[in-house]
This record gives structure tokens, sequence and C-alpha cells, in this order.
């Protein structure tokens, strides 16, 4: 016995005994011999035969007794208020007529000692413990809602069948008069829910067999629920240590009979250790999942005898489809005898937690063979008559009898492989109709149908992909063919209408589906999901994301057996709430479930693109090697490429899609988006287009579109395909490109507008707020630029250029010291990032510190080498300082670098011409002009430096380069007509042709000072 308080009881009980039986004086004597245990003897020396007496007051040492809340065997609970601490406690009292029974007060002792040694969350706390009037007492928390018990009996008579995931929240919430209660047992399911109460209770009975206390009494009256619905465990009463030496008397009867285990029915049956407890919480699991107790009669002895004899009716007859893990644990933890039950609570607490999480168990339903055994050893006589029966007939069949045994098990087999090839074109099928191509999908369907006529899932795959193409009609008789047998499937897809404008188009819903009754099977609550997951896709509603996975977790709780289609699009519909820690878990689990499944590896791939993106292209690549007509996979691989930076890498997959499937959306979609990344525009656009024609009613193939145009400043039209995808899906994505085109146009108002709706839909997004700075940044409002770039930072810290830009706004609006701050942040954020070094040694530089400025621009060089701008800077530095060699160098390696950088191009051409190479520095100008054909300014650059040197072979270059800028300009320009006439001048022309140019460039409108001044200038020098 190791407890110090239990071994002082004891010694006290020994030394009453023999105070007892022989002459060892008075009791006064006796108790002036063992004055260290007066406490403990003076109780047990009062007379047993006393009547009992009524407490004269309502306070009780400390306490001050409020009413009566519970009464047992060991003990009354009053709710009391600590008068020290002003706390309201539940306070259990042996009232002193027990407190005369040695039994019954060690006992009661002992209950209080093992609550306040085993601290656990779901054990129901003990504060204090004493005596007090000839009473003994000990507080408790004062558990502010009911116990599973009262619940029970509050649902007793619903059917189970119609019992969903908020069942026990709302019948709490309804015992308690409390509409917030009861959220920690809200669940998907009804079965769900149910684990959320019984795995808490399992842990904290492993962890009290874990201190050696076996509890021997749980049962739903026992577990008790707080307000918020978590569950604790009380009466510890009957709970035995297994370190002490037992309280319990030959005949005591210690439990109640439907909750316990045979060995504690049946005496000398053994040791009884937390395999009793774990019988017990399978009891009450059961009672939980069908409103029914696994062992009932009309009396104690008849419930006996079914816990000793009997097995469970199985949940399917009572109406509750349960999967088939969940049977198997209940079966487990339900065996009569203990070496056959789970070896411990955390064995079974390790299942129930597999259960919640969707993994498997470590169990299995037993088989005929098992059953057929268990039941030879619980009933002998009866199952040898029928053997006695049996003998002799194999030997009265012949082959042919054989043949016939035999064929049952060959239609079976051949069934088999029959209903495996449907469920991969039902995976597959699905797969499309969620993801990819209707008319893909519908054929999937069809050939699943012609395999095995008649499956409701494929029914409802028809309907499904057939609204989807517009073909409305085709749908419906097909939902027809539920009437009847599938009711409540026909009339979950009746809800499922296409406006008359969507035809031979994909269904476009613009209203939430129309729900009625719960759907009562698993395939009932897959349809509800798939609803419900094809609405948020178009509404982008992120409650009809969250009511498509509470339907998918119903369905895979309500399914017999595991099903990939249930569990692929559970995490469909997780991954699109963006919970990405859950999400890979339970990708795990589901990858764990099929690993051999493309379907299965495609899904798991899908989800982990964004979290793990290299672990994504491993398994899309295996996908990709077994089943290289699957799209979906190659696009899926083009996406982890893109968003890693890697576009030409993405356009070879996205390419790969197009050429098997050339009408494929995804695929023409993906190929349009990274080519306009890509700053390939042109070259995008035709397959934007192709995409809308191929999907008109998704938005993703008009934002394509529209970013296309917007990269080819084709404004009009951007803005009309943009407004165009807002209106099918307006969601975040729709509405930032909205505000990207926008800003393009000069729309700032508007723009803002749109990063506000943006950021309504995510308010954890920091996009919409540096879209909005932009626009405030625009329109020169600099304070609002800054409440919305302290926005992005205070959602993402780690985006250290949008600190940056946040010192410039801090700075005009004349924060010098909040500029600065923010500067240190963009450096604490980015310190190994170029363009971060490059941008604050700009700063710095803005900021006349050219000795900083420098040192960031060359620890810029330093982390990437190819990085162009900060070479313009630095060459600029070096320039200003007179190194012109170094600062030819910058622009040169920044040129070569960044073939269209304008400054490298700019800089290093003057450089050159400030050296006096003008041969390489009008090269380099007649490069960039004939890179970019279109830009009148390069083509002036050309002319001005051709006439800086005034070669008179490179005369008509200049001339030419003139002619160029003005067929592009159109109408006369003062810049344009100046350089004619200098032209002319140089080559010799005369002062009669020169001098109406420079009068007509200096009346121009565009003429402004500096090329006024110039222009009098020559006007001067001819008159002279």
């Amino acid at each position: 016995m190791s407890d110090p308080g239990l071994q002082q009881l004891a010694r006290a009980l020994d030394l009453l005994r023999q105070h007892r039986t022989g002459p060892n004086g008075s009791d006064a004597e006796f108790l002036a011999r063992h004055a260290d245990l007066r406490e403990l003897l003076e109780p047990l020396l009062v007379d047993v035969t006393s009547e009992p007496d009524e407490p004269r007051q309502r306070t009780l040492g400390d306490y001050r007794l409020l009413r009566e809340i519970g009464h047992g065997g060991m003990g009354v609970v009053h709710e009391a208020v600590q008068l020290s601490l002003g706390r309201r406690v539940a306070l259990k009292v042996l009232p002193d007529h027990r407190a005369q029974s040695p039994l019954a007060l060690v006992r009661f002792r002992r209950e209080a000692e093992l609550l306040a040694r085993l601290q656990h969350d779901h054990l129901v706390p003990v504060f204090a413990s004493g005596h007090a009037e000839g009473m003994h007492f000990f507080a408790m928390e004062l558990v502010d809602g009911c116990s599973l018990a009262t619940l029970l009996t509050a649902l007793s008579g619903r059917e189970t069948a119609q019992l969903d995931g908020t069942a026990l929240a709302e019948m709490l919430r309804s015992q308690l008069g409390d509409p917030g209660a009861g959220q920690a047992i809200v669940g998907s399911s009804h079965a769900e829910a149910v684990l959320k109460c019984v795995l808490p209770i399992a842990e904290a009975l492993a962890h009290a067999h874990a201190h050696g206390v076996v509890h021997r009494d749980v049962k739903p009256a026992n577990i008790l629920l707080r307000r918020s619905g978590t569950p604790l465990l009380a009466d510890f009463g009957l709970a035995r240590d297994l370190e002490a030496p037992t309280l319990t008397r030959s005949g005591d009867f210690a439990g109640t009979p439907h909750y316990m285990a045979p060995e504690q029915i049946e005496a000398g049956s053994g040791v009884i250790d937390g395999r009793a407890d774990v019988f017990a919480l399978g009891a009450t699991l059961y009672e939980l999942l069908t409103l029914r107790r696994a062992f009932e009669g009309p009396s104690t002895a008849a419930v006996i005898a079914q816990v000793l004899r009997c097995d469970p009716q199985a949940p399917r007859r009572l109406g509750q489809q349960l999967p088939g893990d969940l049977l198997a644990v209940l079966d487990k933890a339900l065996q009569k005898s203990p070496i056959e039950r789970y070896p411990s609570m955390a064995a079974m607490a390790g299942d129930l937690r597999a259960l919640l999480q969707l993994r498997p168990v470590s169990v299995q339903q037993p088989g005929a063979y098992t059953r057929l055994r268990r039941y030879l050893r619980r009933e002998p006589l009866r199952a040898a008559f029928a053997a006695m029966l049996a003998i002799g007939v194999p030997s009265l069949l012949g082959l042919g009898g054989y043949l016939a045994w035999q064929q049952p098990r060959i239609t079976t087999a051949a069934a088999r492989e029959r209903r495996e090839q449907v469920e991969q074109l039902l995976e597959g099928g699905y797969l499309e109709l969620g993801e990819g191509s209707a008319r893909i999908a519908f054929e999937r369907f069809v050939a699943a149908a012609q395999l095995l006529p008649g499956l409701p899932e494929t029914t409802v795959g028809l309907v499904l992909a057939g609204e989807s193409l517009g073909q409305h009609a085709d749908a419906r008789a097909a939902s027809e063919q539920l009437a009847g047998s599938h009711e409540d499937l026909r009339q979950e897809l009746m809800g499922l209408r296409a406006d008359d404008a969507t035809s031979a188009a994909n269904l476009v819903p613009r209203r939430p589906p129309v729900l009625t009754t719960a759907p009562t099977t698993a395939l009932g609550c897959y349809v509800r999901g798939m609803r419900w997951l094809e609405f948020a896709h178009h509404s982008s509603d992120p409650q009809a994301y969250r009511n498509a996975a509470a339907a998918l977790r119903e369905a895979i709780d309500r399914a017999p057996v595991a099903r990939a289609l249930y569990h692929c699009q559970y995490l469909h519909a997780l991954f699109h709430l963006q919970q990405p820690e859950p999400l890979a878990a339970f990708a795990g689990v589901v990858e764990q479930l099929w690993p051999e499944s493309p379907i299965v590896r495609y899904w798991v791939a899908f989800v982990l693109e964004d979290g793990q993106p290299q672990r994504a292209m491993e398994l899309q690549r295996r996908v990709v090697a077994e089943r290289p007509d699957l799209a979906l996979a190659h696009a899926s691989m083009a996406r982890v490429h893109e968003r890693q930076g890697r576009l030409g890498e993405a356009i070879a997959c996205f390419q790969t899609v197009v050429a098997a499937r050339p009408d494929e959306p995804i695929a023409l979609t993906g190929l349009a988006r990274v080519l306009t990344k890509a700053n390939r525009a042109e070259q995008a656009l035709p397959f934007a287009d192709q995409a809308v024609a191929a999907a008109p009613f998704s938005h993703a193939t008009h934002l394509a579109r529209g970013s296309a145009l917007l990269g080819l400043s084709q404004l009009d039209a951007a803005l009309a395909s943009v407004q165009r995808a807002v209106e099918l899906t307006p969601d975040v994505e729709s509405h930032l490109m909205l505000a990207r085109v926008q800003l393009a146009r000069g729309e700032y108002a508007a723009a803002v507008a749109a990063t506000q709706q943006a950021a309504t839909q995510a308010p954890a997004d920091s996009e919409p707020h540096l879209l909005a700075a932009h626009a405030f940044v625009a329109m020169d409002r600099a304070r609002d630029a800054v409440a919305s770039l302290e926005q992005v930072v205070a959602l993402e810290p780690a985006r250290a250029l949008a600190w940056h830009d946040l010192a410039g706004q801090r700075q005009a609006i004349g924060d010098a010291v909040g500029a600065e701050a923010a500067v240190q942040q963009a450096l604490a954020h980015g310190p190994d990032d170029a363009p971060v070094q490059q941008a604050v040694g700009k700063w710095r530089q803005q900021h006349g510190d050219v000795a900083a400025a420098e040192g960031h621009f060359l620890r810029a060089i330093e982390l990437d080498p190819s990085i162009g701008p900060a070479r313009v800077h630095l060459a600029a530095i070096r320039w200003n300082q007179g190194d012109m060699a170094a600062s030819v160098q910058l622009y040169g390696d920044a040129v070569t670098a960044h073939p269209d950088l304008e400054p490298a191009s700019d800089g290093l051409a003057q450089a050159l011409s400030k050296m006096g190479r003008h041969d390489e520095a009008i090269q380099e100008r007649r490069r960039w002009a004939e890179s970019h054909p279109d830009l009148l300014v390069g083509w002036l650059k050309l002319a001005a430096t051709v006439l800086r040197r005034q070669p008179a072979a490179e005369l008509d270059v200049a001339l030419a380069a003139v002619e160029r800028a003005q067929a592009l300009a159109g109408a006369p320009r003062a810049d344009v007509t100046f350089y004619r006439a200098e032209v002319l001048r140089v080559r010799g022309d005369g002062a009669d042709v020169c001098r109406p140019l420079y009068q007509q460039a200096r009346d121009l409108p565009d003429c402004n000072p500096e090329l006024r001044q110039r222009i009098d200038a020559r006007l001067q020098l001819l008159i002279r």
C-alpha cells in the first residue's frame, strides 16, 4: 500500500478491531494511547446502533449547504458555497450514520484521496476534504452542466437515423436553457459527436489505470458535461486501488449491472483490472450511438444473463449505420473474456482517436469463424447438438453438389471484380466532375452503368454530370430511376436546377441547395456534400464549404466500409476551408488507407500543392506514370512549377495536357495564365479565348483572358472579361484581378472598392490591402496608403518589401521615425533577400546616405548576381564618384543580365558617350531601339547620340530614326520636329531649311521650357 493516508486508515481499523475484541481499557484511554490517529479513531468509536441525526444547521465547516443535487450509496452531494473563498462547489458528504461503518468511511476517504491524486483535465477535480459535525466530506468542482444519462433520457424515443452531429449539443442546450452550450461535443455526424464525448473519458481512465486505479462504475450517469460540453468522469466511490488491499467483501456487488464486465459479476472469475472499465466504456459508447442499452432486461437477473451470454443487438438493426471500424472497436471493447478485449484503456483510446481522425484502427470486425468460436464457448451444448445434425451432410453431396456449392463463390468473385472496376470509374468520374471535364465524367458514369446497372452512386453521377453539361432532360430522367427505392437521393437531387441561360454549358447554381430532411444514408450525405461543394465553388461562400465538409464527414461516418470516394471529396472540402494542419493530417490518413490508388494519390497531391510542393510533385509524377491520361495530374504539376517560379516547366506541363485534350478548360486556362506571367501575353490570348469558348461559365477562363488582355494593355477588353468573371463567381481572385485592371485604367476609387470586397471575403489575405495601398499612392492619399500597408504587415509581417513601401509612405506624411522603423523591419525580415537590399539601398540613396546605399547595393548583387536595378544604382554612384570605368562595367553587366532594362541601357549609352566611346554608345542605342521598335523615345535617343558625335556617315541613321519616331507619333511633336531640324542643320542644309522647323517645334503645345530654351539658342545661332 503506497498511499500514507490509506496506510493510517488501515492501521486505525486494525487497532479498533483489537480494542473491540480485547481488554484494552476505556475508549478515552484507547484514544490517549493513539493520539496520532485520534482524528480517524473518534468517528469509528461511535455506537453503530445509534439512529442517524439530521444536521441541525445548513453550515458544515467552511461550507454552507444550498441544496441536494445527488444521492447515492456512497454519500449525498450538495451544492455548497465555500465561505472562505466565496466559490460554489459540489460537496460530497458521508452522513454521520454512514460514518459509523468503518468500511464506508474507508471507501469515502479513499474516493477523495484518489480523486485528489489523479490530476487530469477530464476528471472532476477535488479542491479539499475534511470532517465536521460528525460528517466527512470533500469538495469538488460544481459542474455547470448535466450528466450523459440526463441527455440519453431526453433523447429516448428519437430515431437514431435522424441524429446528426448537433443532437447531443442541442439537448444539452435545451437542458441548460443556454443556446451557446455544448460546442465541445458538436460533430459533423452523431458518431463524431459521441466520440468527442467518449475519447476524453477513455484518456482520463487510461491516466487512472496508469496510476493503479480502476473506476469499476463507468456509466453515463457518472460522465458529467460542463456547459461547454467538456466531459468529466466522476464518482470514484467504487474505485479500486490496485496497489492497496481490496475493500470489497465477498458478496459485494460493485457496479451497475447494465455496464458491468462479466468478471465483475462472476465471483472468483479472476483479478478485476482496467479491462473492466474498457467493457463499461464500450457499453456506454454503444448506448450513446444507438440510444439503447447494450444489455437490457426486465430484472437485474435478466440483465446479468445478457451480460454473461449475449452479444448486443447489431446497430444496423436499430437503424444506425456505422462505419466498420467503429463497429470493430465496439466489438473489441464488449468481449466477454478480458483476454479478448483491449489489453488496456490506452489502446482503446488510441483507436477512438483514430476514429475521430479517420485513420485505420488496430482491430477488425470478427469474421464468421470468430463468431462461431465465441458461440461454441458460450453455448457448448446447443452448438454440439447443431453439429450432430450437420454430420454426414458432406458425404451425401456428389460432384454436382460440390460445383453447386462453389458456383456462388465464382459468381461472387466475378461480381467483386466488376465492382472494383466500377469503383475506379466512379472515383475518376467524380474527380472530373469536381475539378475537370463534365463530359469525361459523364462518359465514365455511363461506362460504370454498363458494367453494373442500377447502382445508385452511378445514377447520382449521371444526374450531376448531365446538369453540368446542360442536359437537363437527361438528368431528370436519370433522377427518376431513383424514385421509390432511393427516394431520399432523388429528393436531394431535386434542388439541382439550372438557369435557362446556362443551356449546353456548365451549371452555375445561383442559390444554395434547397434542403428538406436530413439524409439518412451515407450516399445521401455524400450527395448533399457534393451539392454544397458545387454551390461553394461558384459562390465562394465559406459557410457552403463548411456545410459540404460536414455532410461529407457524415457520409464517411455512416458508411459501413471506408470509401475512397467519400474520403477524397471530404479532403477536397477541407482544402477549401484553408486549415493546413488538419488538411495535411487527413491527407496522410487517406494515403495510408489507399496507398495504391492513383485517384487517391492525385487528391493527396492536390491538397498538398501549397504546403508541401515537393511531396505533391512526387505524388503527381507517380500518378502520371500510372495514369498518363489523367490530365488533372499534369495540371497539378504545372501549378507547383508555377508557384515556385519555374514558368518554363509549368508551360511544358500545360502544353502536354492541351496536346492530349485540346478542349480541356483547366489546361487552356493554366497555359494562358502562365504565358501571361512569362510576359508572353500575345501568345497567351489565343489559349484564353479557347478556354472561354470551352467553358464560358467558368470564372477562371475569363480571369485568364482578362489577365492576358491586361498584359497587352487592351484595358477596355480586359475590364469586360474580368467583370464577367466577377458576375460568375465574385470571389477573392476575381475582385483582386478587377482591382488590378482598374489600377491600370487609372480608376483608383473603383480599384479601392474592389479590394475592399476581396478583403471582406478573405480577412487574412494581405494582397487586397497591398493593392489598395497602390491605389491610395496614385491618389496622393498617403495616410490611407499607410493604413493599408500597416494592414499588410500586420497580416504578413515577413513581407519585407511591404515594410519598405510603408517606410516611403510614412516619410510622405512626415513620420521620419516611423519610416526608419519600417526600413529596419524590412531589413530584419529580408536580410538575405536581394530585392529588399536593393530597395533599402535606393531608400538610403534618396535620403543622401550614399555610403549605406552602396553597401546595400553590393549586398544585393552578392545575393543575386543577376540583379539589374542594384547594378544600375551602384553604377550611378560610381559615375558621381568619377569612376567611369566601373560605371560602364556595372551598366554593361546589368544590360547583359536584363537586356530589356531601360535604365541600364540608357545609363550604359550615356556613360560610353561620356568616355568618348561614341561608336559603342550608338551601337547600344541602336540595339535598344530595334528591340523596342514601338517606343518613340528609343529612336529619338538614338538620333541624339548620333548627333553628339556628328559623324557624317551616321547622319542617315539619325534621320531614319527621327522619321521612325515621327511615324510612331502620328501628329507633329515638338521633340521630334526639333531633332529633325538638328539632323538637317548638322548635315548642312542651311538656315532657310532649318529655321522653319525650329520655329514650328517652338510653337507646338507640347514644347516644354527646357526645349524652348534650346530652340531659341539655335535660332540665335542661325541669325548670326
